[in-house]
């Protein structure tokens, strides 16, 4: 389950795809309401919940995310922010790293939140490899922005890439 608002949300929705492609379950957006106004209890023992948000604040994503957690989900964050409220409410955090975001369009950190979903959906699914072309685009994002283009690295329960 993918719980996004905003850039993000479209971000969340190419996360979809790919990973109802390379893993061949389900994938659905959540409605966030579902768990901040009508509080509902839902069986998520079993299910994966990624938090996609450029500052790591929104808080009716950051609500989703807790009450998904409370409700037996295993938790990922997709965030710009270490120290995000977001960040520190899931399991685990992939960090976008990709600098103060200086317009609302949030073109920076949208392109890295894909690529992030990219990898999580290679690591997930064994129906997608990296593409050939993959590298030099990852190499270009690197010389552009000064994002780390190695595989995650897990540090104190914080992924970055």
């Amino acid at each position: 389950m993918l719980v996004a608002r905003g850039t993000s949300d479209n971000a969340a929705l190419f996360g979809r795809y790919l990973l109802e492609l390379t893993t061949g379950i389900p994938v659905s957006l959540c409605a966030s309401s579902i768990h901040t106004l009508y509080h509902a209890r839902l069986d998520l023992g079993q299910t994966l919940v990624v938090g996609i948000s450029q500052s790591g604040e929104g808080t009716d994503v950051n609500l989703a995310l807790k009450s998904a957690r409370r409700q037996g989900a295993y938790t990922v964050a997709i965030t710009n922010e270490k120290g995000s409220t977001m960040a520190r409410l899931a399991d685990d955090a992939f960090l976008v790293r990709a600098g103060r975001q200086r317009s609302v369009a949030a073109t920076k950190t949208y392109t890295v939140q894909l690529l992030l979903l990219y990898l999580l959906a290679s690591a997930l699914g064994p129906h997608i490899t990296l593409a050939s072309g993959i590298l030099p685009t990852l190499m270009a994002i690197r010389s552009h922005t000064g994002i780390s283009t190695s595989a995650p690295r897990r540090s104190a329960d914080t992924y970055a890439l």
